[in-house]
């Protein structure tokens, strides 16, 4: 049904006012049919007339309840394009969100060459990924995790996963969940720096062009999906993991967005996911390229002189 439906919804409107009006004029028209051939039958075999009038309530009952599950399948159709379009929205919102927050953070004292403060500030550091992965969070949340029934919503976890600085091994420096809680794989990573080797993460890094993965269920017969632990997949449905990139399309890292919910992210759907995903992973390569450099630099580079010549 929701094949017909995305079929009629994508004719242009004159078509689909005219397919609309002749559905009625022709449900109008049979019916007077219906109404004028039965009342003749009357006079006749009453057989026969209570067999066509069995065969006309069936056959009335057939189509009404194609009308209705073509109705819902129309508003379901209707509800989660504008779900989508809401979730375009509300990224950009909690982006903007986070620009007024350090707009708000830049005071005067705050300038102060020796500060790590000041570093944090006008430099770069890891809350600020930090932020912009719980941004993406509460997009995903304010959207698709909120109902009355605790059945009915759907959770997710957000991630950024990369490189350590430490030991080079792949961990999550980032991450944000409707339990506030650091992912279990972090725990286990303490003793196995290597957990997340042959992860989806893993596998964009041994690619040798980066892409889009996307997961639409964990368990499914075909899916590859690795397993940290006992009974993740309980957990993790459906998953997409999109890369965060330079500018010279080095590969600094993925942002994972998880759901409890199978099928949610959809290949089908690839152009649309990586769109939003899209308004992330900039701002997150902005911020890890920041910090890569300033991670890799010596302390006297950042010595400023205070404060600076107008440039204007």
């Amino acid at each position: 049904m929701k094949t017909i439906v995305i079929w009629f919804e994508g004719l242009p409107q004159h078509w689909r006012l005219i397919l609309s009006s002749l559905v009625t004029a022709a449900s109008f028209v049979g019916g007077i049919i219906v109404s004028v051939w039965m009342k003749a039958l009357l006079v006749g075999d009453s057989i026969t007339f209570l067999v066509l009038a069995f065969f006309f309530v069936v056959l009335s009952t057939i189509i009404y309840l194609f009308k209705n599950a073509f109705v819902l399948a129309q508003d379901n159709l209707h509800s989660e394009i504008e779900q989508e379009r809401q979730l375009v929205v509300q990224a950009h919102y909690h982006c903007a969100a986070l620009t007024i927050e350090e707009i708000r953070r830049i005071r005067p004292e705050s300038v102060a060459a020796d500060s790590i403060e000041t570093i944090r500030t006008f430099f770069a550091s890891s809350g600020r990924i930090q932020s912009i992965i719980e941004a993406a969070f509460k997009a995903f949340e304010t959207v698709y995790g909120r109902a009355s029934r605790p059945d009915d919503r759907t959770d997710f976890e957000v991630t950024f996963m990369t490189r350590s600085y430490e030991d080079g091994k792949i961990t999550i420096p980032a991450c944000a969940n409707r339990d506030g809680r650091d992912p279990r794989s972090m725990v286990l990573r303490k003793t196995d720096p290597d957990i997340y080797e042959g992860t989806e993460t893993a596998k964009i890094y041994a690619a040798s062009r980066p892409y889009v993965m996307i997961v639409e269920d964990t368990k499914a017969g075909a899916c590859t999906y690795k397993e940290l632990y006992s009974g993740e997949t309980d957990r993790i449905r459906s998953s997409i993991i999109s890369p965060v990139l330079s500018d010279k399309n080095e590969l600094l890292g993925t942002i994972v967005v998880h759901c409890d919910r199978k099928n949610f992210f959809k290949r089908s759907k690839g152009k649309y996911w990586s769109d939003v995903m899209e308004v992330f992973t900039k701002r997150l390569a902005f911020e890890k390229r920041k910090l890569d450099l300033l991670v890799g630099s010596k302390p006297a580079q950042f010595t400023l002189p205070v404060p600076l010549p107008k440039p204007f």
